[in-house]
């Protein structure tokens, strides 16, 4: 909501008194076409009062004038209230407004520019990882499952490789590759796939950290490949037992 300063000074000026002889409205109501009139510029052309763009006919309309056609705005032309379409000494008497309005613009905008910046820092981002892991302590089945099946590759490819028995903070990077990231399950799993098969990256894939750091060059090349990544075969184990590992690696393929 705008609003503009209105002198008590105005009931005696000559202006004001030029524009009721122009017009033959009284005062009072000479008042109430000015403020009609300066209240339009407030939410149209408050940067610089040019009324040129909308003309004598809504200038009219903006002032609540009611009598004859082309009378309104020629009285607040000769009564100085008007230089052709610009409203007499505005950016003077509304320069408060004016720069406060321009201030507030600036710092909007380079408010947004702030925040988008902020939220690529890395401060950012384990602040909202801070959030989710706060939010629950119980991982979801899908979490469980991508950490597992991660466990079940790497013992397939190495089964000397040293695994956590407890994937709770494997868990919780899954969870934050869907929930901050927005991975879905079956992009993970697929990249996951694809990196536990090349010979490359299944020495460097070592984590569901590390597939996270490395999601995006991954799941590029999972686009640009021929053909998507065959499923591992062979025996694994996880725990010393084969018969839990085949199940996990069938069961979420």
């Amino acid at each position: 909501m705008g609003w503009i300063q209105s002198h008590d000074t105005i009931w005696e000026h000559h202006k004001l008194s030029r524009f009721c002889v122009l017009t033959g409205v009284c005062k009072a109501q000479a008042v109430g076409h000015l403020h009609g009139l300066w209240h339009f510029v407030l939410r149209n052309a408050w940067r610089d009062a040019n009324l040129e763009p909308w003309g004598d006919a809504e200038i009219e309309r903006a002032m609540f004038w009611e009598g004859e056609k082309g009378r309104g705005v020629e009285a607040l032309r000769k009564a100085g209230f008007l230089d052709g379409f610009v409203v007499h000494d505005w950016v003077k008497t509304a320069s408060g407004l004016v720069s406060e309005r321009l201030y507030n613009e600036k710092r909007r905008k380079n408010g947004v520019k702030t925040a988008q910046k902020r939220r690529e820092t890395p401060a950012y981002k384990r602040e909202r990882e801070s959030r989710v892991d706060k939010k629950e302590n119980n991982y979801s089945q899908e979490e469980i499952d991508i950490a597992e099946k991660l466990k079940a590759y790497i013992l397939q490819n190495n089964p000397g490789a040293r695994v956590p028995s407890d994937l709770s903070a494997w868990q919780l990077d899954a969870r934050r590759m869907m929930r901050i990231d927005a991975r879905s399950k079956d992009d993970i799993l697929k990249v996951m796939d694809f990196s536990q098969k090349d010979d490359f990256w299944k020495s460097n894939i070592l984590s569901i950290g590390k597939l996270r750091e490395h999601f995006d060059k991954l799941y590029l090349k999972v686009s640009i490949s021929p053909q998507s990544p065959k499923p591992l075969t062979g025996q694994a184990y996880i725990d010393g037992s084969e018969a839990k590992n085949k199940k996990i690696l069938q069961g979420l393929q």
